[in-house]
């Protein structure tokens, strides 16, 4: 009981994002995610698996095994090295976005579908910024609870 345990602040930046989406979405919104546990199952939006475990077609592809993994230089990160942001976010395109780079990156074409919106959250979370990407023009958005925050340019 010396430390949080781990974990602890993705967790917690997971829980905020999970808020943030239930209460700026329909529940016809997808979600893109990452981690596919805590956001698809509090917000009950049905989750796009970016590394695969729930996409038969992510699941299939052969394993990433060295380079850039995440945020980390990885040979081998178990679990987290099969994923194609191509199909997984042009493709799928989810309503709401976790992150637009792992070990490859759409950075610069999903920047100009999503809009990339601040949300302070519930919890200080110092893990990832609090920006998250919602499908610009997207119907499953409620666009007028979002105008009270801040909006990145």
């Amino acid at each position: 009981m010396l430390q949080k345990p781990f974990d602890t602040e993705s967790n917690m930046y997971r829980i905020n994002n999970a808020i943030m989406v239930r209460q700026w979405t329909t529940p016809e919104a997808t979600v893109g995610v990452l981690g596919a546990g805590t956001i698809p199952y509090y917000t009950e939006r049905h989750g796009i698996d970016f590394l695969g475990k729930t996409d038969p077609y992510i699941a299939r592809l052969e394993p990433k095994l060295a380079g850039r993994v995440g945020g980390a230089e990885a040979l081998y990160l178990p679990g987290h090295n099969k994923f194609d942001l191509e199909y997984s976010i042009k493709e799928l395109r989810p309503t709401f976005v976790e992150d637009l780079e792992w070990g490859e990156s759409v950075k610069e074409w999903g920047e100009s579908e999503y809009a990339k919106v601040y949300y302070k959250g519930n919890y200080e979370v110092h893990y990832k910024s609090n920006y998250v990407y919602l499908l610009k023009g997207s119907t499953n958005v409620n666009w007028h609870d979002i105008k009270e925050y801040r909006k990145s340019e």
